[in-house]
């Protein structure tokens, strides 16, 4: 069982990552984590690890040996072929089983994830700016997608972005040897304290996004808002600011971070559905 785990092809799954998205899901609308749309969801999620390990061979033999399973060539041409043919197919599902508005905005979203493994990987921060950009677009198509208003998709939308490019920046010092050596970066990375800034500011937009949001709330239905506990999630973010301030460990920041998101599915859940 634990050889299984450690298998690259297993690694390269992000099953936990994986098992976030489906928890997301069924956060945001139960019936949902039932449905077609959620599997497919999973698969767009599969496909984009799987390319973006195939576009990060040489960067992971230095910063994760022995964890990507396209090191081997056999696998990476049988992997290439396989983006050609799955790509395709799960745009004329979603077109099946979304509507068309949804779904040419979810075919979008998976172009931006190949444009992010392509391209603005190798341009560090805007990179890492662009894939939260991304997925952000991503959550809220699928916070439209449950019927959800709009104020309340971009809120949102708005704390899975910010969340993910502080941990993207910390994740980026983490792998920064191997990205220096191994990608063709097109400029070299900025200082250590620009990451760590722009992580900070992330968190303080998303505390005074949250607070804008919840006195809106408040404005607009005269009296107690229900679920403002979980807008105060998105405040108490800022706790995690000395972390990011002086830690060095950037491994355990970006983990830090990751796993802080069930906090923010929590405040979402808390939200949606007290």
């Amino acid at each position: 069982m634990v050889v299984f785990f450690r298998s690259p092809l297993v690694h390269s799954l992000r099953l936990k990552n994986l098992g976030l998205l489906l928890l997301s899901i069924f956060v945001l609308n139960p019936r949902l984590f039932y449905s077609p749309l959620s599997w497919l969801l999973l698969l767009f999620m599969l496909i984009g690890n799987w390319h973006n390990d195939a576009c990060d061979v040489k960067a992971d033999a230095i910063n994760r040996p022995g964890t990507n399973p396209f090191e081997n060539k056999s696998l990476l041409k049988l992997a290439r072929l396989g983006f050609l043919f799955l790509w395709p197919i799960c745009v004329v599902l979603l077109l099946l089983i979304t509507p068309i508005r949804h779904s040419v905005w979810l075919a979008a979203a998976g172009f931006g994830l190949y444009l992010y493994n392509t391209r603005f990987q190798f341009m560090p921060i805007i990179g890492n700016l662009w894939l939260s950009a991304v997925l952000a677009g991503f959550f809220y198509i699928l916070m439209r997608h449950t019927a959800a208003n709009s104020m309340a998709a971009y809120w949102g939308a708005f704390c899975v972005g910010a969340v993910h490019f502080s941990r993207e920046l910390f994740k980026s010092l983490q792998d920064r040897a191997g990205d220096v050596q191994a990608k063709p970066l097109r400029y070299p990375p900025p200082p250590v304290w620009l990451y760590r800034c722009l992580s900070i500011l992330s968190l303080c937009l998303l505390a005074a996004y949250s607070a804008g949001y919840f006195f809106l709330l408040l404005k607009e239905s005269h009296h107690r808002v229900d679920g403002e506990g979980g807008v105060a999630i998105g405040v108490a973010y800022v706790l995690l600011i000395p972390f990011l301030l002086f830690s060095r460990n950037f491994k355990w920041v970006a983990s830090l971070l990751k796993w802080s998101m069930l906090l923010g599915l929590f405040g979402l859940y808390w939200n949606f559905y007290f």
